[in-house]
């Protein structure tokens, strides 16, 4: 339940848009547009405090994508139960600057699990100084794509024909048939309301829902994005939302990391039931302020620059042997241990940044926050499912950049007073094998606090899933501030070196061969004197 109009003017190369927000009165107030990344694309976004979501989102592009739920009778109804919350799309088509990348990310979706939507997306053209509006329309059962879409979309739960046609016969009497779609009078647009029939308003009012929002988009073709936000319904503003908050070229982030922001978007359901308390302490707990401010004075920084200066800031000292196994390998995968986090991300990189002047490491988006490191990151998102995942993987290990990856995917967690590494996962062998590159085994030392593996273990004695102790973990690196790091490199392995043994190559095949890395690299940290087991 939203509208949705613009206007593009080729004489200035900058097109406006306003889209206001319908929603239940039960759903909760949400959070005002924030910077955020995803894919390494930094964009503005809303957030939706019920699911973790948006609604609306403009790129460093000047890509602005909007979304609206559809209830026409063409549309194939989804269980609420199986259904994930469609504000997801949103943030993942924020990578995109044209529409055949948005059509090949929403296909890359999982969309039988989504109810259907329609995803307006507006593009610079390549080829003149005005916008392109192209949508994206699930029906539950199939996606379509149409180009040339004029303004006002606009969709209704409640007689859907008869309110399009009043809010769009609204929209050619005010503008005169879209020849006079200024700006002044799109906002007038957004405030229309009928006190005859309440819902059929732009900014609309029912017993069970109403205009909630008003979001402001101003994109210019050279660069400049602006966004204004208006928390409540746009006929009671007393005039259009500023746009002065987004005022920086490129959407430079200011707040790299918002722990309640990256708190919805990855656990939107545990999210809801979390007091707003609760986030203030997680900030906290978090360095929240400590660690942006950080970020914020090398965010001019180069990524190798950036990982010195951080080392440097925290005394870290590193001794490395083997450092001519990682430099004469082309196009090594570096599988590490991972005992601590973050520390040995920070080392690694620099070392593959020395010897090869570049790598590619697979993370969540988190990283790619960081300005400097954000070039470096491939962000994989869990959103997109395993499909999606797969052709990221087989992407970047196609490439010829070096790859760091932690095949533990987590951190290592002490039992019974001996540090534990976690199975290496063998997606990293497959690909090595299938795109020809040599695996370089590291080592590196390194363990968490007391603390922090105490909460392991009361949460594992409980059976509580949600992972606790990685809250703790900027203020893990912080503790280890001033310490010496070891790292070990061994002589590169090629996957392919044993298949002679196997009568057929299979997934259980790469699953043993990503274990016995595992148990050399433990052998390279009995060098290093460190008591950790397997």
């Amino acid at each position: 339940m939203c509208t949705l109009s613009w206007t593009s003017s080729p004489e200035r190369a900058q097109y406006e848009l306003f889209f206001n927000r319908d929603e239940l009165r039960t759903r909760k107030p949400a959070m005002p547009p924030e910077l955020a990344i995803t894919d390494g694309v930094r964009y503005a976004a809303p957030t939706d405090r019920d699911r973790g979501g948006s609604w609306i989102g403009v790129n460093q592009y000047g890509v602005t994508h909007c979304l609206l739920n559809t209830y026409e009778a063409d549309t194939v109804t989804v269980v609420p139960d199986e259904a994930r919350s469609r504000g997801e799309i949103v943030r993942l088509v924020q990578a995109s600057r044209s529409p055949e990348h948005t059509g090949r990310i929403i296909g890359s979706c999982p969309l039988k699990q989504y109810p259907p939507f329609m995803l307006v997306g507006l593009y610079w053209s390549s080829s003149r100084n005005i916008c392109d509006a192209v949508s994206f329309h699930w029906n539950g059962n199939e996606l379509t794509t149409r180009a040339g879409v004029q303004p006002p979309v606009t969709t209704s739960s409640y007689l859907p024909a008869r309110v399009r046609e009043w809010r769009q016969e609204a929209f050619r009497r005010l503008t005169r048939d879209r020849t006079r779609a200024t700006s002044r009078k799109l906002w007038k647009f957004h405030t229309l309301t009928d006190r005859r029939h309440s819902a059929f308003g732009v900014c609309m009012s029912r017993s069970d829902a109403r205009t909630v929002s008003c979001t402001r988009v101003l994109s210019r073709e050279d660069g400049a994005v602006f966004m204004g936000y208006f928390d409540g319904p746009p006929c009671r503003a007393k005039e259009a939302p500023s746009i002065d908050r987004f005022t920086d070229h490129g959407l430079l982030p200011t707040r790299p990391l918002n722990v309640a922001q990256a708190f919805c978007e990855r656990a939107p359901a545990v999210a809801v039931k979390l007091p707003r308390p609760v986030f203030s302490l997680l900030r906290v707990v978090l360095l929240e302020k400590r660690i942006n401010r950080l970020i914020r004075m090398a965010s001019d920084l180069s990524p190798l620059e950036f990982c010195d200066r951080a080392l440097e800031y925290l005394d870290i000292s590193a001794v490395v042997q083997g450092r001519r196994f990682l430099s004469d390998t082309a196009r090594p995968v570096v599988a590490a241990n991972h005992p601590a986090g973050g520390i040995e991300g920070l080392v690694l990189m620099r070392e593959t940044l020395l010897a090869h002047g570049d790598v590619a490491v697979p993370a969540n988006d988190l990283l790619a926050r960081i300005p400097s490191l954000a070039p470096l990151v491939v962000p994989v998102d869990r959103y997109r499912g395993n499909a999606a995942v797969a052709a990221r993987y087989a992407e970047l290990y196609a490439g010829d950049r070096p790859v760091l990856i932690f095949p533990a995917g987590r951190t290592a967690r002490k039992k019974a007073g001996t540090l534990r590494e976690f199975p290496w996962a063998k997606s990293f062998v497959t690909h090595a094998r299938r795109h020809d590159r040599r695996i370089v085994p590291t080592w590196i030392s390194g363990e968490n606090s007391r603390l922090f593996n105490t909460i392991y273990a009361i949460r594992h004695a409980l059976s509580i899933d949600l992972n606790l102790e990685m809250f703790l973990l900027a203020r893990e690196l912080f503790r280890r501030r001033g310490s010496e790091v070891r790292v070990i490199f061994s002589r590169p392995v090629d996957p392919t070196a044993d298949d002679a043994r196997y009568a057929d190559l299979h997934l259980k095949t790469d699953s043993r061969k990503a274990l016995e890395l595992q148990a050399l690299v433990e052998s390279l940290r009995r060098q290093g004197g460190v008591p950790y087991e397997y």
